[in-house]
């Protein structure tokens, strides 16, 4: 298997794992959405959180396996 499709199903696997931050980023870009005049508006926290815990639950499944 090709290391893109491993990660990618990787990511399927840990989606549900990282729920909790993936609804934080969600909330995040709505409440936002209605900011567009405010440049410094972003949800970059709450994004790297989610792609964080990907990371976190793919390196287990990945590396350690």
């Amino acid at each position: 298997m090709e290391l893109c499709k491993l990660k990618e199903e990787a990511h399927k696997i840990c989606q549900p794992t990282c729920v909790g931050y993936l609804s934080a980023y969600d909330a995040c870009s709505k409440r936002i959405e209605k900011l567009v005049d405010d440049e410094k508006a972003n949800c970059l926290g709450q994004y790297l959180e989610y792609i964080q815990c990907l990371d976190k639950c793919n390196y287990k499944m990945v590396v350690l396996v």
